[in-house]
């Protein structure tokens, strides 16, 4: 489990839809995370648009990445 997320904190999961993806988002909800689930297949320009809008606090684009999230 990543420690360094604090409650309030966004993160932008862009990782398809997986039994890891179902645990890291309730995982993150259980903490008062805010899980951002986007479509891994957006173009480069798509993601920075609406990255920069969000200003997430992590971006998770593998699956070993969103595995760190469980706890």
């Amino acid at each position: 489990m990543d420690d360094s997320l604090r409650e309030g904190d966004r993160v932008a999961l862009l990782v398809p839809g997986s039994l890891v993806y179902l645990a890291a988002v309730q995982s993150l909800l259980a903490r008062g995370v805010v899980p951002i689930p986007l479509d891994p297949r957006l173009t480069s320009y798509e993601r920075e648009r609406i990255l920069g809008t969000l200003s997430p606090t992590r971006v998770v684009e593998t699956e070993d990445a969103l595995a760190g999230l469980t706890g």
